[in-house]
C-alpha cells in the first residue's frame, strides 16, 4: 500500500508539473515576474516542511527556462523583472537567460552589474562576483532584493570577517519566513560555531529551531549540529550540556530522541565517554522500553570505558 501511495503521489505531481508547463506556454496573461514568484511561494513552502515542493521547484524552473528562454519570447526589460531575474539566478535558474536578458534589454549599468555577479556567484566564480558586487549597497534595493543581494554578498566573504554574520542577519529580518531568511539562519549558526562564539551559536541555533525546525533542509542541519557538538565538546567555546538539552528540547520527541543518539554515537567515534553518558542519559528519558535499552547500553559503553574498543564496532551497527 505504501508504495502504491508513492507512486500515486508522484504521478500527481507529473500531472501538475506538466500543467504547470501548459500554463506557462498558453496563458497570455501570466508573465516571467508572475512565474518567478511561483517558484518562489514553493521555495518557501519547502522551508516550512511541505515535502512536495521541491520536486515541483524543479519542474518550475524547467518550465520557466523552456517559456522564456527562446527569441520568440524575450523577457522585457522593466525593473520588475530585473528583480525576478535576480531571483530566478539565486534560486538555481539556467544563468543563460539571464545572460540574454542582460545583453538583450535596456536596463541600468548597475542592474546589469547585480545580475552579472549574480550569474558569477551561481557560476562558482566568486573573485569575479566579488569584483561586480562588494561595492554595492544592498540598503538601498526594496526588501526582497535588498536580502538576496546581502546573502551574496556574506558568502563571499570568510567566517572571520564580522561583516558576514551582519550581511546575513540582515537577510534574515529583510525576508522573513522564506527559504532565503532559512537558508542565511542555518549559515549564521555555523559561522557562530566556527568562530568560537558559543553564546551566538546557542542564539541562532535557537532562533532556526523555532522558525525552521520542519524546513526540509532542517535534518541535515541538525546533522551538522550533531558534528560540531561532538567536535567541540570540552574546547573552550564549546556548548554546554544544559544548552545543547535547552534546544533539543524543541524538537519533536521522536527527533529528540534520534538526535541524541546520533551524539551519543559519534562521541564514542570520537572517543569522548561523559559526552556519551550525557546524550545517551536524556534518549533514555524517552518513555519506550527500546529506547531504554539503547540509552543504558551507551550509558554501559561510556561507563566501563576501557571496553569500549572491543564493543564498538557491534554498538554502532545498532545505532548507526
Amino acid at each position: 500500500m505504501r508504495v502504491r501511495a508513492v507512486i500515486a503521489g508522484l504521478c500527481g505531481l507529473v500531472i501538475l508539473a506538466a500543467a504547470t508547463g501548459c500554463a506557462l506556454a498558453q496563458d497570455p496573461a501570466r508573465d516571467f515576474a508572475s512565474d518567478v514568484r511561483a517558484l518562489m511561494a514553493l521555495q518557501d513552502a519547502a522551508a516550512r516542511g511541505d515535502g512536495k515542493s521541491a520536486m515541483l521547484q524543479k519542474a518550475m524552473l524547467l518550465q520557466i527556462r523552456e517559456a522564456y528562454g527562446g527569441t520568440s519570447s524575450p523577457v522585457p526589460a522593466s525593473p520588475r523583472n530585473s528583480s525576478a531575474m535576480l531571483a530566478y539566478v539565486l534560486s538555481g535558474g539556467h544563468p543563460g537567460l539571464v545572460s540574454s536578458y542582460i545583453a538583450s534589454s535596456d536596463i541600468e549599468p548597475g542592474t546589469a552589474g547585480l545580475l552579472e555577479g549574480a550569474v558569477l556567484f551561481m557560476t562558482g566564480k566568486p573573485g569575479e562576483a566579488s569584483g561586480k558586487l562588494k561595492d554595492l549597497d544592498h540598503r538601498g534595493f526594496f526588501p526582497a532584493d535588498a536580502g538576496r543581494i546581502a546573502f551574496v554578498k556574506a558568502m563571499l566573504l570568510p567566517d572571520e570577517d564580522p561583516a558576514k554574520s551582519e550581511l546575513l542577519e540582515f537577510t534574515i529580518h529583510a525576508m522573513p519566513g522564506t527559504l532565503v531568511a532559512e537558508s542565511a539562519s542555518r549559515r549564521l549558526a555555523l559561522v557562530a560555531a566556527n568562530t568560537g562564539q558559543p553564546t551566538q551559536f546557542f542564539r541562532h541555533m535557537d532562533r532556526y529551531l523555532r522558525r525552521f525546525e520542519n524546513s526540509l533542509y532542517a535534518s541535515e542541519f541538525m546533522a551538522a549540529f550533531v558534528t560540531l557538538v561532538v567536535r567541540q565538546h570540552g574546547q573552550s567555546g564549546s556548548l554546554q550540556p544544559d544548552q545543547v538539552e535547552s534546544l533539543l528540547n524543541r524538537l519533536a520527541q521522536d527527533r529528540r530522541r534520534q538526535t541524541y543518539l546520533q551524539i551519543a554515537s559519534s562521541a564514542l567515534k570520537a572517543s569522548k565517554p561523559s559526552l556519551v553518558q550525557f546524550a545517551a542519559r536524556r534518549a533514555g528519558r524517552n518513555p519506550l522500553r527500546q529506547v531504554q535499552r539503547q540509552a543504558q547500553s551507551w550509558l554501559d559503553l561510556a561507563t566501563g570505558w576501557k571496553l569500549a574498543t572491543i564493543v564498538t564496532a557491534s554498538a554502532l551497527l545498532i545505532f548507526v
